[in-house]
Formats: structure tokens, sequence, C-alpha cells
């Protein structure tokens, strides 16, 4: 899957990320965020609400 995503903080305001969905949960304040694993194994969280643009391959 390919993710576009927004950054806070950070002088670029958006981040791409490609891999695979490893998970979709709730953490306990209530926020669903998207793990996305890439090809070296890093992990990358992003929550859904961040979330720009999605495709699926």
């Amino acid at each position: 899957m390919s993710v576009r995503y927004r950054l806070h903080d950070d002088p670029s305001p958006f981040s791409e990320g490609i891999g695979v969905v490893q998970s979709v949960a709730e953490d306990a304040a209530g926020v669903i965020s998207l793990k996305l694993v890439d090809r070296r194994g890093d992990t990358v969280i992003v929550p859904v609400g961040d979330l720009v643009a999605a495709k699926a391959f």
C-alpha cells in the first residue's frame, strides 16, 4: 500500500510510505492508527486522521 500523510512539527507538511499494512488498531485514547511495514522492516504508525491519500497495490 502507498500512503501520503500529514506531518506535525516538521518543515515539510507531508510524507509518504510504501509497504504492507500490518494492522489497524485503536489506542486507549480512541485514535485509530495504521501500522505500515516497509521492505526494510521499518514500521510507520500513521493516525487515520492524518492520512491524505492511500492506494492499494
